[in-house]
């Protein structure tokens, strides 16, 4: 096998490594794990604005990264080991990987029960969650260890944004969390990866190479980290939706807004009652405090506001 640990702790650049490992791993079976900077990564096919803030994400300096793998919305911080199993795709049995981290806890001293197929769940709460994917003849199956994670970052970072009433996305389940440092004080992540990669070894065989980001391509890599970055592919990858905006009128009552988003862009915007529509509006990126204010200056009888809405970069 083979153990590839990085030593940075920028989202969108392990996500991008984990990714070109996924694409050049061919018939190795690889142990990669690393630690990130406080992040939300949301899975390839949730909504950004119904899984979290994103404006409040970027004003606390939380990354928002979307991964290419199904799932749903984690925590990432310095208290959360993440790791991904890289495998030829007809070797890969799901259980067996979730089985071989239970080991692991259980050599630390923790009992863990499998939830969903996906989750680790220690007593009532859980501690681990994972995603798979399958690209070609390779398998990639990742995981979360909640360890010593600031778990009221964690729950204040997963609050909507706004009102989702329909969508096509794939919806998170939420469930209660704990750290595995409430079991046992002296759990680190050093302990944690030592333990996760002597039950890698026990299925796999020995380490035959430990590598890190120097061993990988560097211009792929970067190429990579531009893309996860980028606004395209956080929001613009956002399976349609619609969200809903109960805003007052100049007359004193109130109006349901429905907006239509495609694409991470405003489409169509109806009210109720009907109202003229602010088609100015149309075509813009959504952002929901921006967006409420520009209805609600409409409402009041004010100058369009649609213009200071920006388009993304």
């Amino acid at each position: 096998m083979i153990l590839v640990r990085l030593r940075g702790r920028d989202a969108w650049h392990n996500l991008a490594a984990e990714e070109w490992l996924l694409d050049h791993a061919a018939a190795a079976r690889v142990l990669l794990v690393y630690i990130n900077d406080p992040a939300v990564v949301i899975g390839r096919h949730q909504n950004p604005w119904s899984e979290s803030d994103p404006d409040a994400l970027a004003a606390a300096g939380v990354r928002l990264a979307r991964r290419t793998s199904g799932g749903g919305a984690v925590w990432h911080d310095p208290g959360v080991l993440n790791y991904s199993f890289l495998l030829p795709r007809r070797a890969y049995r799901r259980l067996e990987l979730l089985e071989t981290v239970q080991r692991a806890l259980t050599r630390l001293g923790v009992d863990t029960r499998v939830v969903h197929n996906t989750s680790l769940f220690s007593g009532d709460h859980k501690v681990a969650g994972h995603a798979f994917r399958l690209r070609g003849d390779v398998a990639l199956h990742h995981g979360t260890l909640l360890i010593s994670a600031d778990l009221d970052r964690l729950r204040a970072a997963l609050v909507p944004a706004c009102r989702v009433c329909s969508s096509s996305a794939i919806s998170s389940i939420r469930a209660p969390v704990t750290n595995l440092a409430t079991r046992r004080s002296d759990l680190t992540a050093e302990v944690c990866i030592e333990a996760l990669t002597a039950e890698t070894q026990r299925m796999w065989g020995p380490i035959a190479q430990t590598l890190d980001e120097r061993d990988l391509d560097a211009d792929d890599v970067r190429a990579g980290v531009e893309r996860h970055r980028s606004w395209a592919w956080r929001f613009g990858e956002t399976p349609p939706f619609t969200a809903e905006f109960d805003l007052p009128t100049a007359t004193g009552g109130s109006a349901l807004w429905r907006v239509e988003v495609r694409e991470g862009r405003v489409t169509a915007l109806r009210s109720d009652p009907p109202g003229a529509p602010p088609d100015h509006l149309v075509g813009m990126p959504f952002e929901p405090s921006l967006l409420a204010a520009a209805l609600a200056s409409l409402a009041a009888g004010s100058r369009p506001v649609g213009s200071t809405i920006q388009s993304p970069r």
